[in-house]
């Protein structure tokens, strides 16, 4: 198995150089590794994609482990109603609660 975090670094290459295509490949390996940033990433490229439900489970793994702008795109969805959830403003709120905490001023 490959490093996580090394996958991760190679995605965030390929995302800067414009391919996110082929960033999908690196992010989906760390991904399945756990790696929360990936988790964020490759669930933002889903939502891009249309692909809720495949983003949602990444969205909230990257959240629960403490990703800030994963906290903050739960919290939006859920709060509209997006992506296949339901519309919950409690539960919204409680996801964008810590972000700015963490320096997600924007949130």
């Amino acid at each position: 198995m490959s490093d996580p975090a090394a996958e991760y670094a190679r995605a965030k290459e390929m995302l800067a150089a414009g391919d996110a295509a082929g960033a999908r490949g690196p992010l989906a390996a760390a991904a399945a590794a756990g790696h929360a940033k990936a988790c964020h990433r490759l669930g933002e490229l889903l939502l891009e994609d249309g692909d809720g439900a495949g983003a949602v489970p990444l969205l909230r793994q990257a959240a629960a482990a403490g990703v800030a702008r994963a906290q903050f795109r739960l919290g939006l969805l859920l709060a509209r109603g997006e992506a296949g959830l339901a519309q919950d403003r409690a539960a919204a709120v409680d996801w964008c609660t810590p972000a700015p905490r963490q320096g997600r001023g924007v949130a």
